[in-house]
């Protein structure tokens, strides 16, 4: 079995609603946000996705398809953002996905974040068809200083 890592620089994410943001700046080490949180719990507004391409072969080595093995994230979220969702989608199907904060009481990532998303000792649903995107489900909470992430790269572990 062959591995290839393919990793892009977080410089490239996009917001899906620049609209909500107070503050984003692209820069050598990635890319950062700020958006106001100060709205009741359940509102839309506090929420933001996040975007990101990651570079994905279809067929490598003698025309063989494929297989996303694992993803990873690297980034930092101040006091006041929090990472409470996380999906891969091949195209338009979703591969894989995790609920940080599957409760109400709970608050999500924070701080330095390495989050690595997978299935452990086997690939995800089924061979890379389309192209990788990782999307990231980010709460905003009220308070200063504003909510604050920053987004350095991604990567995936491709197997053929």
């Amino acid at each position: 079995m062959s591995r290839y890592d393919f990793w892009t620089h977080g410089v490239n994410i996009v917001a899906e609603h620049p609209d909500r943001l107070a503050f984003e700046r692209r820069w050598g080490g990635g890319a950062e946000f700020e958006q106001v949180g100060d709205f009741p719990e359940g509102d839309e507004r506090k929420i933001n996705w996040f975007d990101l391409a990651i570079p994905s072969p279809s067929v490598l080595e003698d025309d063989k398809p494929v297989s996303l093995r694992n993803m990873r994230l690297s980034g930092h979220c101040n006091e006041n953002a929090f990472i409470v969702f996380a999906a891969v989608h091949d195209g338009r199907i979703r591969q894989w996905e995790t609920d940080l904060a599957p409760h109400d009481h709970d608050t999500g990532l924070t701080g330095d974040i390495d989050l690595s998303m997978g299935v452990e000792g086997g690939t995800m649903h089924r061979p890379v068809t389309v192209g990788i995107n990782l999307c990231v489900k980010v709460r905003f909470d009220a308070g200063a200083p504003r909510g604050h992430v920053s987004f350095f790269g991604a990567g995936a572990l491709y197997t053929a």
